[in-house]
């Protein structure tokens, strides 16, 4: 599908949906069958109020006009009848909740930082520490279209703190735990889960990336 294309098809979309043969839901759904690629494998999308295009930058959607392209000139009958509602800048459709976000990366910044510390065995805090960050980063930047070169730095930082919370524990105690095989199986973790990460965003980027909640 081109862009020309998806222009006359979200017409007779706007339609069915003003005259009330569609739900928000299913006009959201619709729109998403109307996603084009372009040469440089940018997703791009109509938006729900006034059919503006906007292209996925990786984090977020930015109203921009698409490359080469001309805007269909509108006749009377294509103009809207009723006032459009405004619409949330940050995505052409159903603005994504990001509360899960701040939550997600809160909660598991604090398992970085406090597994070193509690009183569970060294090793069982580290495999503890990296479920938690295997499992929690894979789903944040799935569910929330990280891009898969942040990925990485976004991985990056869970391990940074852990490492941090982890110095401070050979601070405090120098001749107890083994600081060499700590760290090393630390930085094996990080590789693998930024590799795990990394993969599942940009699968998930490439393959159809969310437009709506």
């Amino acid at each position: 599908m081109d862009f020309q294309e998806a222009d006359r098809r979200y017409v007779d979309i706007k339609r069915s949906y003003e005259s009330g043969g569609l739900t928000q839901e299913e006009l959201d759904e619709q729109l998403k069958q109307l996603m084009v690629q372009d040469e440089e494998g940018r997703w791009w999308v109509k938006s729900r109020s006034a059919g503006e295009w906007y292209y996925h930058d990786g984090i977020a959607w930015v109203k921009r006009t698409p490359p080469g392209y001309q805007a269909p000139q509108d006749t009377p009958e294509d103009q809207p009848e009723i006032q459009q509602p405004q619409i949330d800048q940050s995505s052409p459709l159903a603005p994504l909740n990001r509360q899960g976000l701040y939550w997600g990366v809160g909660l598991t910044s604090l398992a970085a930082i406090l597994l070193p510390q509690s009183f569970i065995p060294p090793l069982l805090a580290v495999m503890v520490n990296n479920v938690i960050q295997y499992v929690a980063t894979s789903v944040l930047v799935y569910r929330y279209r990280i891009t898969w070169g942040w990925a990485a730095v976004f991985v990056a930082g869970f391990y940074v703190l852990n490492w941090l919370s982890w110095l401070i524990v050979y601070a405090r105690f120098p001749d107890e735990y083994s600081r060499p095989a700590t760290f090393a199986i630390l930085f094996v973790s990080y590789l693998g889960n930024a590799l795990i990460v990394s993969f599942v965003a940009y699968r998930r980027h490439r393959q159809h990336p969310n437009v709506s909640a």
